[in-house]
């Protein structure tokens, strides 16, 4: 990473495997030992292959996060995969780096190690996290959202949802049970919430908008009308209101920038900040709203 000599956070980027380590997932490797005595048979229950991405800041090991290239753990075998398609390895929950290194790890064993073979494909480092943009949800006091419905996965497999970012906390609390996502409003205003949908092995980012409460979310018409404006890299947030608070957050939550407006436009500081998604948060006389900012 040379972008920046303090490092950076690295979004993730899009990941997949080879033809050579495919090939020997279905149909063997020729080297690894099996309980049996028998060397090299394909991948069966029990089994699986996956990147371990480790990252350094400095030397020091900030986070590891893994991705399974090919996962035959599950005992229903409608869940076992091999990776066929280009799916996004989030690569944020490492932190700021200044280097990342990749090491494969697999069940397939011998006297010398792993007998998998240590390739695979990756592509766009540190591009936005693709998402799917889904209806708005009006949860009024406690909503209960089927996630099968609204969040669709497709897939001979068992579908599995996990729920990434609540979103402001402070206006809404968010759990996950299942397939069933509740939200229960503490104000009014508006907020977002993302969860992730996987089926053997490919995975979707679902962004769900929440309008709170009973209000339209925003009091001030000239807040509500308000709208981002981006012109030679300059980001600004155009309005008329006054007595404002302007925020900025990552997606995953971290304030980046908080300011007191007393009345017009405000500038927001994006000069040090690498490209990616990013959340707008206004708050004028109890009310919110949350834009999405794609820098």
């Amino acid at each position: 990473v040379t972008n920046s000599p303090t490092g950076e956070i690295i979004s993730g980027m899009y990941i997949t495997t080879n033809a050579y380590l495919k090939y020997c997932v279905l149909h063997g490797d020729d080297m690894s030992k099996e309980a049996d005595g028998s060397t090299g048979k394909p991948f069966a229950t029990g089994d699986s292959v996956a990147i371990a991405a480790t990252g350094y800041l400095n030397g020091v090991i900030t986070s590891t996060t893994t991705f399974p290239l090919a996962d035959y753990r599950a005992t229903n075998a409608n869940d076992h995969y091999v990776l066929d398609s280009w799916q996004w390895m989030d690569l944020s929950s490492l932190g700021k780096v200044d280097q990342v290194r990749f090491i494969l790890t697999s069940t397939k064993q011998n006297n010398m190690g792993a007998t998998t073979p240590a390739y695979f494909c990756l592509d766009n480092v540190g591009d936005v996290r693709p998402e799917t943009l889904v209806a708005e949800q009006t949860v009024t006091t406690t909503k209960q959202i089927n996630l099968s419905t609204l969040c669709p996965m497709q897939g001979a497999g068992t579908t599995t949802y996990q729920l990434l970012e609540k979103g402001d906390t402070e206006m809404a609390s968010s759990s996950l049970a299942g397939h069933t996502l509740t939200v229960q409003a503490a104000t009014t205003g508006n907020s977002s919430i993302v969860v992730l949908a996987m089926n053997q092995g490919k995975r979707i980012y679902y962004r769900i908008p929440l309008q709170l409460g009973t209000g339209d979310g925003i009091s001030s018409t000239s807040i509500h009308e308000g709208y981002l404006q981006t012109t030679d890299g300059a980001v600004t947030f155009v309005t008329d209101a006054e007595s404002y608070t302007l925020r900025l957050f990552t997606t995953t939550g971290a304030l980046l920038f908080e300011s007191d407006v007393v009345s017009g436009n405000t500038i927001l500081p994006m000069d040090a900040l690498s490209s990616g998604i990013y959340l707008v948060q206004i708050r004028k006389d109890g009310y919110q709203k949350t834009l999405k900012l794609n820098y």
